[in-house]
């Protein structure tokens, strides 16, 4: 059996009231001390709104979108002229820049309006605006 011996505390020899307790000055080196990066804290704004999709072609090729790259898609963000949407119209998922051009809304693949799908009509569902691509480098 341990038995706990309890010392009486002096005021002239203790002078900590818990020795315990560390106390002095903060080391010097803690300044130096770096923080793991993680990834998710730069890119990802409002986490309870932020998905992720696998590009799956080089349609967007010209805005540097390609094949196998990760889109990092935020709900919560303003879906306006000039933004890179997620959005699923005629039974697929696709990725394009949302144009306005004379009350008519298109989305495009370039900044032609050569190649752009006129949507006004249509009245696609529009998931949300992408925040981030992350690409491969293979």
């Amino acid at each position: 059996m341990i038995r706990l011996i309890e010392i009486p505390r002096t005021e002239t020899l203790d002078t900590i009231e818990d020795p315990s307790r560390t106390s002095g000055f903060v080391s010097p080196a803690e300044d130096y001390i770096q923080r793991r990066l993680h990834i998710a804290n730069l890119i990802v704004g409002d986490a309870t709104n932020t998905f992720y999709f696998k590009i799956d072609n080089d349609q967007m090729r010209f805005f540097n979108i390609i094949k196998g790259a990760i889109a990092v898609v935020d709900k919560s963000l303003p879906i306006i002229h000039g933004s890179i949407i997620i959005c699923y119209l005629d039974n697929e998922w696709l990725i394009r820049k949302l144009c306005k051009r004379n009350g008519r809304s298109y989305f495009c693949i370039d900044n032609s309006f050569k190649t752009c799908i006129e949507v006004t009509d249509k009245k696609p569902d529009i998931f949300g605006v992408v925040s981030w691509v992350c690409m491969p480098t293979k």
